[in-house]
């Protein structure tokens, strides 16, 4: 049975390629060619785990996700709080 798309690297890759200008200016900072980030873009497929982490800095970098970077930056430096 083929595994179903997963919508979060859709959405990740089609927001990451708004914000770089396209498709193709995506796959040329990714080192991809642009028709496989329009693939991953319409839910056919997922990219590598290294790609798509890489996606995910490009949209952390951009701002988008304030609370995700704020959080990523906790557990860089080691101070993410304890649960009580």
């Amino acid at each position: 049975m083929p595994l179903r798309p997963n919508p979060l690297y859709a959405a990740c890759v089609s927001r990451a390629a708004a914000l770089k200008g396209g498709y193709a200016e995506l796959g040329a900072e990714l080192g991809v060619k642009p028709a496989r980030v329009q693939r991953w873009a319409e839910g056919i497929g997922s990219p590598p785990d290294a790609i798509f982490l890489k996606i995910v800095d490009l949209l952390l970098d951009d701002g988008m996700y304030p609370t995700l970077a704020s959080s990523s930056q906790l557990v860089a430096k080691r101070q993410v709080p304890k649960a009580k």
